[in-house]
C-alpha cells in the first residue's frame, strides 16, 4: 500500500497509470452497484404486476363463476350456451360482460376495460362429464389478464347447472309412459278412465285376447301402436276422444275401433307413420289423418270415416270403397284387389274450409301430443326432513289392540319442525324417516276392529308438505336381509290391514330410498279423508277417544262407478268453469320471466306457464279442468249426503279430497309393487289415491281376472313402461300440485337422462 501510494505522488507517468487504473476500478464497482439495484428494482416490479395480474384473474373468474350460478351474470350464461359442441371454444374481452357494471361515474361500455384492467376469457366446450350421478355440461373457462405488459391466466373447471326446461301442461301425460327403459308396453286387461300417454317404441293393447279392455280416455303413443283384440269405450263416455299415434298403427283384429260421436261431429285419430288394416278392424265414427301410407287387405269399415293419407293407398286381396279417401299419392291394386266408388281427391289445404285439420296441423297437433316430455330425478334432501341423518329423530309406529290402552291409530301432524314427539300414538313435525311399523300384542288383547290408520294431518295451507322416507322392515324377496318397506307388521292376521288417510289441505310425499323395494299390502287403502267419507267410509270411537277407520264398506260397492263421478271430465259452456291469469313470484328456469298461473273459479290452481317460452298457453283455457277434482260434481253428491258434508266440514270450511299423495323413486331399480308381491301373488281391494312417480319403473299387474269395479289407483302415475294383465280400473285425476311444484330446485337442475334413446326409434315429424 505505501509502495503504490509513493508511486502516486512521484512525478513519474506510472502515476498517471495508476490515476486511471483506480478511477476505472471505482466505475466498474459504481456501476455494478447501479445494475444491481436496478435488477432487483425490475424484479420487484415483475413480482407485483405478476402477482397483480393473478390476483385480477382470480377475482374475474370468481366473479364469472359466482354470476352464472346465482344467474346475475347472464351474459356469462349466454356464452356458453352458444357452445354446443366438445371443442367449441370463445373468446371476449371485458366488454362482453355488462353485468359488471358501470362503475366511477362511467357510462360508456368502451371504457369498461379501462376501468376493471385488461383481460380476456375463453370458454371451450369438454366432453360431458358425470357429477354426483348428474351429467353435466363442461367447460374449460380461461381468465387472462395483463398488468404493465405481465400475463396471467386462470384456468377453471366448470359445470354448468343443467337447464331446468319447462315440462309443458299436457293433460294426455296424467298417467304416463316415459319409455326411459327400453320396454314396450303391454296391456291386456283393464279399465283406464283416463287420458294415457306412452312414450314406448312398440305399445301392445290387448296384447293376448282374453279378457276386456277399456280406454275411456284420450290415447297418446310416442311410437307405434299395435292392438291384437277388441278395445271397448263404456257407453257413458259422452265427449270425443283423440288418438294420436306417432309411429305406425297396426290393427291385427277382426272388429273395428268404434270411437265416439257427438251430434254429428266425429272423434279423431292421427298417425304419423302408416296405417294397417290386417284383420278386418278399421276405424269407425272419426276423422281419421295418416302421414304415411294406408294398407287394406281385409274388408274394413271406410264408410262411417273420413280418411286423409299423405302417401299411398294399398288395396290388397279385398274390394274397398274409398270415395272417403283422400289421397295425396296415389292408389295402388295388388293380387285380386279393387275398388268402387273411387273419388280420392287430394289431402291439401282446402280441406280446412269444410271442418278437416290440413296436414300441417294435424303434424303440429300430433307433435304437441307425443313429443318427449321431461322428467327429473326427485331430490329429498335435510331441509324436507330435519334430522333426516338423526337415528333418534326415526319413527316408529305401533299398534296394539289392547284393551287397556288400544292403539288403532298413530298419527302424524304437519309442523314446521323436526320430527317430535307428542305421545306414543302422535308426532309432529314437516318430515319423518319411518324405521318400522310394528305391532304390539299383549294379555288384554280384544277385537272389536280389523283396521289399523296411520293417520296424517297436512294441515290447513295448500302448500304444506309432509314427507316420509321409509327404511326396510321386512325380507319379502330370496335375498337375505331386509330390502322392502310394507306398512302391515307381520304379526297381523290376512284380513287384517293397515290403511294411511291423509287429512287436510297439503301434500304428503314418500320417498322411497335405492334399494328399497316398497310393497302393498292385502285391503290397504291409501286416500285422502274425503275421498274415505265420499266412499262410505265408517269411524268408531273407543273408549279411551281413539277412532278406528274402516274403508271396507268402500271395497263393497262399485268403486270405479262411484269416483269416477267425482272427477271433471267435461268442460263444456256453463259448467260453471271461468278461467283468469295471474303474476307469479316464480321465474322461469330457461328465460327468467315472471311465469303467470291459470285459475279456474271452481277448481283453484290448474297450472302456470312462461309467457316467453310458451306463448301457446296463453289466452283460452276452456277444457284445462279435465280431469281434475270435480268439486261441483262433488257438492251435487253431498247435497243428498248431509251427513257426509258435516264430516267433511272443519271450521266452518268443507275440505274437498285430492290426490296429492306421492309415492316416488328416481332409482334405475326402482320398485314399487301396488298390485303384486315378490312370488307373483296378486294383492287383493288395496288402491293408491295419488301418483307413482318412478321414471325408471316397470309397473306390473297381473295373475288375476276379477275385480274389473275396483280402483287400483286413482290419480297418476309416471313409470317407464306397464305391464298389466289384471282387471281393474284407473281412474285419472291430478293432483291439487303436480310432481314439479313440488320439486326443489336442485331437483329441476337434475334432468334425468334417458337410457331408452328415443332418438333411435322416434319419428320425426315432417
Amino acid at each position: 500500500m505505501a509502495h503504490t501510494l509513493r508511486k502516486y505522488l512521484s512525478c513519474r507517468g506510472s502515476a498517471l497509470f495508476m490515476v486511471l487504473s483506480t478511477m476505472t476500478a471505482l466505475m466498474i464497482c459504481c456501476m455494478a452497484m447501479y445494475f444491481s439495484v436496478v435488477s432487483s428494482r425490475s424484479t420487484q416490479y415483475a413480482t407485483f404486476n405478476q402477482q397483480q395480474s393473478y390476483q385480477s384473474a382470480v377475482s374475474i373468474s370468481d366473479t364469472l363463476i359466482g354470476g352464472l350460478n346465482d344467474g346475475s351474470l347472464s351474459e356469462f350464461g349466454t356464452l356458453l350456451s352458444g357452445l354446443t359442441n366438445p371443442g367449441d371454444s370463445v373468446t371476449t374481452g371485458s366488454n362482453g360482460f355488462e353485468a359488471f357494471g358501470k362503475t366511477g361515474g362511467i357510462e360508456s361500455t368502451e371504457d369498461y376495460d379501462t376501468q376493471l384492467g385488461a383481460y380476456t376469457v375463453t370458454a371451450t366446450r369438454l366432453e360431458d362429464e358425470t357429477v354426483n350421478g348428474v351429467t353435466r355440461k363442461t367447460y374449460d373457462v380461461v381468465v387472462t389478464t395483463s398488468v404493465n405488459g405481465v400475463k396471467e391466466a386462470r384456468h377453471t373447471i366448470v359445470y354448468a347447472p343443467v337447464e331446468a326446461k319447462e315440462a309443458p301442461p299436457a293433460p294426455t301425460q296424467i298417467f304416463a309412459a316415459t319409455g326411459y327403459v327400453p320396454n314396450d308396453v303391454f296391456l291386456t286387461r283393464g279399465a283406464y278412465e283416463t287420458d294415457v300417454f306412452f312414450d314406448n317404441e312398440k305399445t301392445v293393447v290387448k296384447a293376448y285376447t282374453d279378457g276386456a279392455m277399456k280406454v275411456n280416455g284420450d290415447l297418446s303413443t310416442g311410437g307405434s301402436l299395435v292392438s291384437n283384440g277388441y278395445l271397448g269405450i263404456d257407453p257413458y263416455v259422452n265427449k270425443l276422444l283423440t288418438y294420436a299415434i306417432r309411429g305406425d298403427y297396426i290393427s291385427n283384429f277382426n272388429n273395428p275401433l268404434i270411437l265416439p260421436t257427438i251430434n254429428g261431429e266425429k272423434s279423431t285419430v292421427m298417425i304419423g307413420g302408416d296405417a294397417h288394416f290386417n284383420g278386418g278392424g278399421g276405424i269407425s265414427n272419426s276423422n281419421v289423418y295418416i302421414n304415411g301410407n294406408l294398407y287394406i287387405n281385409s274388408f274394413i269399415d271406410l264408410d262411417s270415416s273420413n280418411y286423409f293419407v299423405n302417401g299411398t293407398v294399398y288395396v290388397d286381396g279385398v274390394w274397398a270403397n274409398l270415395s272417403k279417401v283422400r289421397c295425396s299419392n296415389a292408389v295402388k291394386l295388388g293380387n285380386d284387389g279393387g275398388i268402387n266408388g273411387v273419388s280420392p281427391g287430394s289431402w291439401d289445404d282446402s280441406v280446412a274450409s269444410q271442418g278437416f285439420m290440413t296436414r300441417a296441423q294435424m303434424l303440429e297437433e300430433l307433435d304437441r301430443r307425443t313429443a318427449t316430455n321431461i322428467y327429473y330425478k326427485w331430490i329429498i334432501d335435510d331441509d324436507q326432513i330435519p334430522g333426516l341423518n338423526n337415528p333418534s329423530k326415526e319413527v316408529t309406529i305401533k299398534f296394539s289392540k289392547s284393551q287397556s290402552n288400544p292403539k288403532p291409530t298413530f298419527k302424524l301432524t304437519y309442523s314446521d319442525c323436526s320430527a317430535t314427539k307428542v305421545s306414543d300414538t302422535e308426532y309432529k313435525g314437516k318430515g319423518f324417516v319411518i324405521r318400522d311399523v310394528v305391532y304390539e300384542p299383549s294379555a288384554d288383547d280384544w277385537m272389536p276392529y280389523r283396521t289399523y290408520t296411520v293417520l296424517i294431518d297436512t294441515g290447513d295451507d295448500p302448500d304444506n308438505t309432509v314427507t316420509l322416507r321409509v327404511k326396510p322392515n321386512k325380507d319379502l324377496d330370496i335375498t337375505e336381509g331386509n330390502e322392502t318397506f310394507a306398512w302391515k307388521p307381520d304379526a297381523l292376521a290376512w284380513d287384517e290391514s293397515v290403511n294411511i288417510i291423509v287429512k287436510g289441505k297439503g301434500s304428503v310425499v314418500i320417498d322411497v330410498p335405492k334399494g328399497v323395494t316398497y310393497q302393498d299390502s292385502n285391503m290397504q287403502m291409501m286416500m285422502h279423508y274425503g275421498w274415505f267419507v265420499l266412499g262410505g267410509g265408517t269411524e268408531t270411537t273407543l273408549d279411551n277417544g281413539a277412532v278406528v277407520y274402516d274403508p271396507r264398506p268402500i271395497q263393497n260397492g262399485n268403486m270405479a262407478e262411484l269416483y269416477r263421478g267425482f272427477v271433471h271430465t267435461d268442460c263444456h259452456d256453463g259448467d260453471g268453469c271461468v278461467y283468469s291469469e295471474k303474476d307469479t313470484s316464480t321465474a322461469c328456469s330457461i328465460c327468467g320471466t315472471t311465469k303467470k298461473e291459470i285459475d279456474c273459479t271452481i277448481h283453484g290452481r290448474l297450472s302456470d306457464y312462461c309467457p316467453s317460452c310458451q306463448p301457446e298457453y296463453s289466452g283460452d283455457h276452456a277444457g284445462e279442468c279435465v280431469n281434475h277434482v270435480g268439486k261441483t260434481e262433488i257438492d251435487n253428491f253431498l247435497a243428498s249426503h248431509p251427513d257426509y258434508k258435516a264430516r267433511m266440514t272443519e271450521d266452518g270450511e268443507l275440505i274437498y279430497p285430492n290426490t296429492s299423495i306421492f309415492l316416488i323413486s328416481s332409482d334405475e331399480s326402482a320398485d314399487i309393487r301396488l298390485s303384486i308381491k315378490a312370488n307373483g301373488e296378486t294383492i287383493m281391494l288395496n288402491a293408491l289415491f295419488g301418483y307413482v312417480y318412478a321414471p325408471y319403473m316397470t309397473f306390473k299387474a297381473f295373475g288375476d281376472s276379477s275385480g274389473g269395479g275396483f280402483i287400483r289407483l286413482m290419480g297418476g302415475m309416471t313409470v317407464s313402461d306397464y305391464i298389466i294383465e289384471q282387471n281393474m280400473s284407473i281412474v285419472g285425476c291430478w293432483p291439487d300440485k303436480m310432481p314439479t311444484d313440488l320439486m326443489s330446485t336442485e331437483s329441476k337442475g337434475s334432468e334425468l337422462p334417458n337410457f331408452g334413446n328415443h332418438s333411435s326409434w322416434k319419428v320425426k315429424l315432417h
